[in-house]
């Protein structure tokens, strides 16, 4: 048998049986039908939306809005006080990071050290960053809102 044959007939006993379950429908249609051009859908007119008077629009907002000399800030920056030299404290603890990077950068080179060196090497690791947080304010300006520049 040609596959054609076999096709066909596949088709056919398929239609039947989605007849028989479904009844008539306007389904798709076999391979080889003709379609005839189905006219197009109907579109509902489109409906204007409604003006709403109370509706806030930011763009008439804003068109309405006019700027007075009372609304415009005229705050100065204050002037910032020229980075000096870090305390012994955060020169200490950037110290002990220093070192622990310095071995870490050693052993990923393929060094190999001793026990000791390495529970100092975690030692500085954790001494620096809690004389580093540390050195952190505490507390801001008394009469402050709390906002940091």
């Amino acid at each position: 048998m040609n596959d054609s044959f076999q096709s066909d007939d596949t088709d056919q006993r398929f239609a039947e049986l989605i007849k028989a379950e479904f009844g008539d429908s306007d389904g798709p249609e076999l391979p080889g039908a003709r379609v005839i051009d189905p006219s197009p859908p109907v579109r509902p007119a489109t409906a204007r939306q409604p003006v709403i008077d109370d509706f806030f629009s930011l763009q008439r907002a804003l068109d309405e809005a006019e700027l007075t000399d009372d609304d415009v800030e005229h705050w100065i920056p204050p002037e910032l006080a020229a980075p000096g030299r870090p305390g012994p404290r955060r020169l200490t603890g950037a110290l002990l990071i220093v070192i622990a990077v310095i071995v870490g950068a050693l052993v990923l080179a393929g060094w190999r050290p001793a026990l000791w060196v390495s529970v100092v090497t975690l030692v500085c690791v954790g001494g620096g960053l809690i004389v580093l947080a540390s050195t952190l304010p505490r507390h801001g300006e008394i009469d402050g809102d709390g906002a940091r520049l």
